[in-house]
């Protein structure tokens, strides 16, 4: 689904209208509409720009698709053994932003979808799935879980904010679970919880 339709649907189910009366209030045709759904044309700047004025809420400046957010994919990207998240461009994927967590804000700029390469998460993240690492997100939030280093060895770990130092737990009775002051970790970025792929 391109993300001209993925919003033409989004404004349609939100406001409870048809095609025919998303056409009407466009100034275009029905047969326009269902030809940009069915892929047989674009739409034109002149109605796209209409399409903003009546409907501001589900665009975010000139990005046609709000609903969304563009994460590069890096499935090569391997955490927390093999990583290098500012090496180069990789291309961006659309993940609708109703899989998100309510509230939970990111900046798409410095997330990458990334692949766990072991299983200390397990099990509610197995070896191989690949999760959103947000790179932004350099403090500590209780319960949630991180890319972290320490002493040259990288872990994925869910932290625990205790009074002067963070407990970095594992899930995974098989991986040590350990307490570190917080100035002696770097931080490489948040795990976005309850999403995977």
């Amino acid at each position: 689904m391109t993300d001209t339709v993925h919003i033409l649907t989004e404004i349609k189910d939100a406001n409870h209208i048809s095609y025919s009366e998303l056409a009407n209030k466009l100034g275009v045709s029905r047969q326009y509409l269902c030809n940009i759904y069915t892929g047989k044309r674009g739409m034109n700047k002149n109605v796209k720009d209409k399409l903003k004025g009546l409907f501001p809420e589900f665009f975010n400046g000139e990005n046609i698709n709000a609903s969304v957010y563009r994460i590069p994919y890096c499935p090569e990207q391997l955490i927390p053994s093999k990583f290098d998240l500012h090496s180069s461009t990789f291309p961006s994927v659309a993940i609708d932003r109703r899989l998100f967590p309510k509230g939970f804000k990111i900046n798409e700029i410095h997330c990458r979808i990334v692949t766990l390469s072991d299983n200390s998460l397990s099990p509610f993240y197995l070896k191989g799935d690949k999760v959103i690492l947000d790179t932004s997100q350099t403090q500590f939030i209780d319960g949630l879980s991180y890319l972290i280093s320490c002493n040259g060895i990288s872990y994925i770990r869910q932290v625990k904010v205790l009074p002067e130092k963070i407990r970095c737990v594992s899930t995974n009775d098989d991986r040590d679970t350990f307490d570190m002051s917080a100035g002696s970790m770097t931080i490489h970025g948040l795990i976005l919880p309850n999403i995977r792929f």
